[in-house]
């Protein structure tokens, strides 16, 4: 029977035991991964073009091109630099999330340069890849596992998600807005608060070993579960004060979002409340989750437009504003991510090896 390992000679997904090697026929094989990340992209683009087609066919694209020509540029840029101050939120929070001691932790200096390329993979590679591959260079920049890396991002995602759902319940419910937003906003936030109460619980390696216990003989799906206790193993530790500290700045980082969109409003002479704004940003970052182009082209658009029509806004002004957020948010994050890779010294070879811990082309180790 052969056997798959780990073949860089790096440090496995996993922490502490005696290393295993899960046998072929066990699932995750790399082809699949590739033929799955293809069709990733397929349908990205396919979504993106669609949503696309949806904005030239139902927008006024002269009256947004008038709207925006009338653009101020203070408010944008006071949104610039809130824009600057919820990347250095953010950096302190994925620091907090990879140590559970100050003297342990990189700083925000540190992880700071890693997050802005992981955020430039995720606009220019397909399936959030960004996210693997700023968890692969943090473990080259810092005296950090790869295992408590991916875990720091994974609870960081379900934190943000959380909180973002929360906020914006809150604000539907407020503003008693359409109800399609209020029911996607409130099962966003229930389903995530789940998820986050079993990470602060400790509990979620506990429910992946009670699924493998009820899984049974079926190899498959025993093996893929068993790569998955593994791999959430170091979830488990995180405790409810780092999971606050998280919520807490996770929580700021997106009112200053928020206030981005608002003072883009602002600029466009468009009238909104701030309230409003949460729900716009809401919606539109939980609409890019579904595959799109790089860049997420076409469906942050026509998510940021549709929730702006929601509350009055006319199709114009809303594409207008979608078109400006998207490139107040977009272009400098992308400028500084492209930096940041330069300085790193990011190779190919780093995102291939990204590509790698999503095929399940390493070894793992059992506890």
């Amino acid at each position: 029977m052969r056997v798959r390992a780990d073949v860089r000679g790096d440090r496995p997904l996993g922490a502490g035991g005696a290393a295993i090697a899960l046998p072929d026929e066990c699932g995750g094989d790399f082809p699949i991964a590739v033929r799955s990340r293809g069709l990733l992209v397929v349908a990205g683009l396919l979504i993106s073009g669609l949503a696309a087609a949806f904005v030239l066919a139902r927008f006024d694209i002269r009256g947004a091109r008038d709207t925006l020509a009338g653009a101020q540029l203070p408010p944008i840029g006071l949104a610039l630099m809130l824009l600057a101050g919820g990347l250095a939120l953010r950096s302190v929070r994925w620091s907090i999330l990879l140590g559970s001691q100050p003297g342990e932790r990189p700083t925000a200096g540190r992880v700071a340069p890693v997050m802005l390329v992981g955020y430039l993979g995720n606009t220019l590679l397909p399936a959030r890849l960004g996210e693997l591959l700023r968890a692969w260079l943090i473990t080259r920049r810092c005296p950090v596992s790869l295992a408590q890396a991916v875990s720091s991002v994974v609870v960081e995602r379900v934190v943000d998600t959380t909180v973002l759902a929360l906020l914006a319940s809150i604000a539907a419910i407020g503003l008693r807005a359409p109800a399609w937003i209020v029911q996607l906003s409130v099962v966003v936030a229930m389903v995530a608060g789940a998820v986050l109460g079993l990470l602060g619980a400790g509990a979620v390696g506990a429910a992946v070993r009670a699924l493998r216990r009820a899984a049974g003989p079926a190899p498959r799906l025993s093996a893929a579960l068993l790569r998955l206790s593994i791999a959430v193993e170091p979830i488990d530790g995180y405790g409810p004060l780092r999971m606050a500290a998280a919520a807490g700045l996770s929580a700021l980082a997106w009112c200053m979002d928020s206030a981005v969109v608002w003072l883009t409003a602002v600029a466009l002479s468009i009238g909104i409340s701030p309230g409003v704004a949460l729900l716009i940003t809401a919606v539109t970052v939980l609409g890019t989750a579904v595959p799109a182009a790089p860049g997420y082209l076409g469906t942050f658009e026509l998510a940021l437009a549709a929730t702006a029509g929601a509350f009055g806004v006319p199709p114009a002004q809303g594409l207008a504003l979608g078109l400006l957020a998207h490139a107040v948010s977009l272009i400098p994050i992308t400028l500084a991510g492209v930096v940041s890779a330069v300085v790193l010294g990011v190779r190919p070879r780093d995102v291939g090896e990204a590509q790698g811990l999503r095929a399940g082309d390493h070894e793992v180790r059992e506890a």
